[in-house]
Parts: structure tokens; sequence; C-alpha cells
């Protein structure tokens, strides 16, 4: 098995990012909770019925995927009060490239500070200097400006539109996907 993702904590210059324990449930409702309309259109789990056992099943779904090294979640803290903001997460990996989805939330409070564009570049980071990543990519509703805007404030750039991609968790109507992408040459083979 291949022990590449990371599984301890990471900082940023505002941010703790670390994998979540049972413990954080919890936060994690209280944050889906405040945060609903903001998710909901989006993000198929965000309903006004998310409770303690679904926070749990997700922490649990999180640690399995780490044991297989393909998804990598971690829980978003800012520093200065230690308060649960959102999750960022390492997904569609592809070892043989290498190759890194984000997928990211951030609770309705703390969006706009620019907390998620820190933790999206600090995790781009990570892959292409500790993993040699040579294809970052993140993928949101052709809708979601803001999820469209972190990731180019992180230097992630427009790629492909795919059309009826996806059905809205909200509504179950068809829509529209953005891949926006950060690639980096092969390097050469330093074997002998």
């Amino acid at each position: 098995m291949f022990q590449a993702i990371p599984v301890e904590a990471l900082a940023t210059d505002r941010l703790l990012m670390r994998p979540p324990v049972l413990a954080d449930a919890p936060a994690i409702v209280e944050a889906a909770h405040e945060s609903l309309a903001e998710l909901r259109p989006w993000m198929p789990w965000a309903h006004s019925n998310y409770a303690l056992a679904d926070a749990e099943t997700f922490i649990q779904r999180m640690a399995d995927g780490v044991l297989r090294d393909d998804l990598f979640t971690g829980l978003l803290f800012r520093k200065t009060d230690n308060q649960f903001i959102g999750t960022i997460g390492l997904h569609d990996v592809n070892w043989l490239v290498p190759r890194f989805e984000i997928g990211y939330w951030l609770r309705t409070t703390a969006v706009g500070h620019g907390y998620m564009t820190e933790a999206v570049i600090h995790l781009t980071h990570l892959c292409r200097d500790r993993f040699r990543a040579r294809r970052m990519t993140i993928r949101c509703d052709a809708e979601n400006v803001r999820s469209r805007q972190v990731a180019e404030r992180a230097g992630y750039i427009f790629e492909a539109r795919t059309k009826n991609d996806r059905r809205s968790p909200f509504d179950n109507s068809l829509h529209d996907m953005l891949t926006l992408a950060l690639t980096w040459p092969d390097e050469p083979d330093q074997t002998g």
C-alpha cells in the first residue's frame, strides 16, 4: 500500500487542518445547520435532518479513505479561536499521474475572509511538493460562483464546462460542471 496521504495536522498562517475524529461530529452538525441555505444547492448531504449519526458516518468514511490511500479530508479550524469552519479534501486520487481533485465547503460565518483560498493554496502546494502532483483539479457546479472564485484566486485555470453533468440535490434539475486545473510538467526519471 502506498502511504502518502497526509494524516498529520497541517497549518497555514490562520488555519489548522487535521483529519476528523468522532469528537468533531457535534461541531460538523452545528456548522452544517448554520450553513444549510448556502450548502444545499451544491451538497447532497446538506439537509435539515443532518444529524450526529450523519457526521459520524462522514468521519468514518474519511478514515476508511485514508486507509485506502485514495482520500484525505481535513477539518479546518481557525487558529484564533479554534472554531471549526469547514472541510477540505483530496478526492479522485490517481497515484500513477499523480493527480488529485480538491473539494471543500465553508460554514457561512467564515465565508468572505479568504480562509478557503488559503487552505486550497496550501493543499495544492503540499500535493505538488510532497506528492509530485502533475495535475490538480477543482470541479464545481457552473452556478456555484463562490467555489469557482476560490479556485481562480488559488491560481487554477478554467479548463472545461461539461453539460448536464450532475443533478442538483436541491431540485433534481440538470446542471453543468466546471473543471479548473493546475498542471506541472513531468519530471525526468531519476532512477538509474
